[in-house]
């Protein structure tokens, strides 16, 4: 079983990521209030942004023919300070909701890892029928 990395599927994991990540936005809003909702927001926004900027990054520089094990290790490390960064930055200057930011931040790296999950599942599946 092999798992082909194209730009599609990247993009469906990123923007799947985003989708789930609002889950708990709507939540937060509803049991909690708006301002509860746009910090988790925020929080989220903190991690997904970096990860959008990875997944351009890691495209961008395979195509120049540069080593895949040295692209990625850049990419994951931009990605990790940038979303570091990001949310102290959200925490400081954008929310004082510090709990709802957190699990933003929290749901939109579990989100990754849920849609990561389910394009490799949906790939194996298309495999296997061709």
């Amino acid at each position: 079983m092999s798992f082909a990395v194209t730009r599609e599927r990247i993009s469906r994991i990123v923007y799947g990521q985003f989708a789930l990540m609002l889950l708990p936005v709507v939540f937060l809003c509803l049991f909690r209030g708006i301002y509860a909702g746009f910090s988790a927001f925020a929080g989220g926004v903190a991690c997904w942004l970096p990860t959008l900027a990875f997944s351009r990054l890691v495209f961008a520089r395979l195509r120049s023919g540069k080593s895949f094990l040295a692209v990625f290790m850049t990419g994951e490390l931009v990605r990790l300070v940038g979303s570091a960064v990001l949310f102290v930055g959200v925490l400081k200057y954008v929310t004082k909701d510090a709990v709802s930011a957190a699990c933003g931040f929290v749901a939109a790296i579990i989100a990754f890892w849920v849609s990561s999950l389910f394009q490799l599942v949906r790939g194996s599946k298309r495999e296997l029928r061709a």
